[in-house]
């Protein structure tokens, strides 16, 4: 039985004999990327053609779409553009 707080060489060997994982490869990774990609852009041409055979040029077409346009934006401002990129510390 080996101390709290203190790691031994056994432990270190019985962790890493319980976790094996296969290795995965920069081209695996990129493959499941593409599709994901892929797949995302097939559902979203879905999901306009869809809302284009159902409303049509409506203003309720109209209003749905500013309605997740918005947040859309938003999204993009505060989340993935630049003012979070202003956070990242540079390291020089």
């Amino acid at each position: 039985m080996s101390n709290p707080g203190r790691t031994s060489v056994q432990d270190v060997a019985l962790a890493s004999s319980v976790v094996k994982q296969s290795p995965v490869t920069s081209k695996a990774s990129a493959v499941l990327v593409v599709a994901g990609t892929l797949l995302n852009k097939i559902a979203g041409v879905i999901s306009f053609r869809m809302f284009g055979h159902y409303f049509g040029l409506s203003d309720a077409a109209d209003a749905f779409r500013a309605a997740f346009r918005i947040p859309g934006f938003l999204q993009n401002l505060f989340g993935e553009g630049a003012l979070s990129a202003s956070f990242i510390p540079v390291y020089e």
